[in-house]
């Protein structure tokens, strides 16, 4: 158990990173006059891209195991996270509105309500040492 707390401490600051990633892409993006689905969207994409080689490497050491079994496995559990973090992010702003400080608000709720799902998809299936 204390192994995998720690996996999970280092998640979240591959996470962390991936969320200040995530949060720059963003804000250049709608700053630049991209919608915000868009602009989400496009961050999101560069975001799990580095946590997806970070993770694999640093967190989970499962960069001798065979690549492509992993981006696929990756790829569902991203998907329904994005998906949630999207969703959440969209309910967030419709009730705080528009503007900067609202659309990052709304922006890290749905970040933060899809972590779980992303760590433990992480360590007990994409990532498992078999």
């Amino acid at each position: 158990m204390q192994f995998l707390f720690k996996k999970f401490i280092f998640f979240c600051l591959v996470g962390g990173i991936g969320v200040i990633i995530e949060t720059f892409s963003f804000n250049i993006l709608l700053i630049s006059g991209l919608i915000f689905s868009k602009s989400k969207v496009i961050a999101l994409f560069i975001s799990i891209t580095f946590v997806f080689f970070t993770n694999r490497r640093l967190t989970f050491l499962a960069h001798d195991l065979k690549i492509t079994p992993q981006i696929l496995k990756f790829l569902l559990v991203y998907s329904f996270a994005i998906l949630v973090n999207f969703l959440i992010s969209l309910l967030v702003k419709f009730y705080l509105g528009g503007g900067i400080l609202e659309s990052n608000l709304a922006s890290f709720v749905g970040i933060v309500c899809a972590l779980p799902i992303s760590f433990f998809g992480s360590n007990f299936w994409v990532f498992k040492d078999k």
